[in-house]
């Protein structure tokens, strides 16, 4: 059976239904191989390899990518609630070196590697965001971007950050017995889970894919995803009425994120990753985000005194969860970690995609 890249009225139903079950195979065999990410990396494992093996599969079509941003972005921007806002005025100073630092040394890096290696710049810097993989795949995806290349970069940089960060945190422990007491006693990790109404969240949806629709019309990159983080966060802010979909449809979605990325995979991707090509950037762009994680760790306990593991996981290269949930499992204050990783993701992704529509 032959599939047709793209959307058209007569796409084969069960060809999608086949690429998502692969996806979800992937996603539960990542979970159990303890792979980070794995809604997003075990669909680009099992789908990309079958592509690069010659194995004829559908490719997901333009309407569903946009639908995954809308709903990405809904679900990201649910997390910045009234509980959230009141909480970052606490932060405020932190959060905004945090977030300051992550749009700098994208940026930087990213003109590095390009000069560095035969990468481009838009690839580079998307593969130097400390942002979500998720998000930033999306990005690629819109700009053109060497997907496989940017997927490569984040997954190296989330491997080696929980490979480093684990032994550190035991060795400051051991250091140092003494550990400072939390100043927030509400975590908004804490899922909320209001009845679920379907009238209001195809409204939500709705309203967001309009929103969303416009950005892409004004030429925004990743405009779904933007749109909809910006339409959910503003409503929650004026109490507008709205729905967001189960915190444990998140993975569904993320799932979609992977086979996306799968769509560039081909034969000739494994002769990249076999190039050796990617080496030197892969280096330079994990040794020198770790170190630059580390001083502003550092800068952050300084000027604040917090505990140092708490500015060390709120500092860390990796994604929102798996240092908010680092943090719950060490016993740290997971609500300085949740909040300084989402207001530095949130600026990534409002700031990255309107500086590639105005100067790419």
């Amino acid at each position: 059976m032959s599939f047709i890249k793209g959307d058209h009225i007569m796409y084969n139903i069960f060809g999608l239904l086949l690429l998502y079950s692969l996806g979800v195979l992937g996603w539960k065999i990542g979970d159990k191989l303890n792979i980070p990410a794995a809604p997003v990396l075990g669909g680009i494992l099992i789908v990309g390899t079958l592509r690069i093996m010659g194995i004829d599969l559908p490719y997901l079509p333009d309407s569903i990518v946009f639908l995954l941003q809308i709903a990405l972005g809904v679900m990201v921007g649910a997390k910045f609630d009234r509980d959230a806002f009141r909480s970052l005025r606490l932060i405020a100073l932190p959060a905004i070196i945090i977030s300051s630092w992550a749009v700098i040394i994208t940026l930087l890096f990213g003109y590095i590697i390009a000069m560095i290696s035969p990468l481009d710049i838009v690839t580079g810097i998307l593969g130097s965001s400390i942002g979500g993989l998720p998000e930033m795949t999306i990005l690629a995806h819109d700009t053109q971007a060497d997907a496989i290349t940017m997927v490569l970069f984040h997954v190296f940089r989330i491997l080696a950050t929980m490979m480093i960060f684990p032994p550190i945190i035991r060795y400051i422990q051991l250091k140092n017995k003494s550990m400072g007491t939390d100043n927030f006693k509400k975590s908004i990790t804490s899922e909320k889970n209001p009845p679920l109404r379907i009238e209001r969240l195809v409204l939500t949806f709705v309203a967001a894919g309009l929103f969303g629709g416009l950005l892409i019309y004004l030429g925004v990159p990743a405009g779904g995803l933007v749109g909809g983080l910006i339409f959910i966060v503003v409503a929650t802010y004026l109490d507008i009425p709205i729905q967001v979909p189960p915190s444990h449809t998140l993975s569904w979605f993320l799932v979609g994120i992977g086979l996306m990325v799968s769509n560039q995979f081909s034969p000739e991707t494994l002769e990249l990753i076999l190039s050796g090509d990617l080496i030197i950037p892969l280096l330079f762009s994990v040794v020198f985000t770790l170190g630059s994680s580390l001083l502003v760790s550092y800068g952050i306990y300084k000027l604040t005194g917090w505990d140092y593991i708490v500015c060390f996981l709120a500092s860390a290269p990796a994604g929102f969860t798996v240092m908010t949930g680092l943090a719950l499992k060490e016993g740290y204050d997971p609500i300085k970690v949740s909040l300084l990783h989402l207001s530095r993701l949130v600026t990534l992704k409002l700031v990255i995609p309107f500086l590639f529509m105005i100067f790419y």
